[in-house]
């Protein structure tokens, strides 16, 4: 796979100061992500074990 920059650095001037700022690329990432197998029953049972913890500390 053909790696692309990240992202970029943009200069700026405030108050005198000059600071800099990393912009990440753009999403979603090319080539887009493959997610295959079991992948998905995955996530989904992360993201819903994930809910189950929010609502037990909120």
């Amino acid at each position: 796979m053909k790696r692309t920059k990240s992202g970029h650095h943009v200069a700026a001037g405030i108050n005198g100061f000059t600071v800099e700022a990393f912009v990440p690329a753009k999403l979603p990432p090319v080539p887009p992500l493959k997610i295959r197998g079991s992948l998905p029953q995955l996530q989904e049972q992360a993201l819903l074990a994930l809910a189950h913890l929010r609502h037990l500390i909120c």
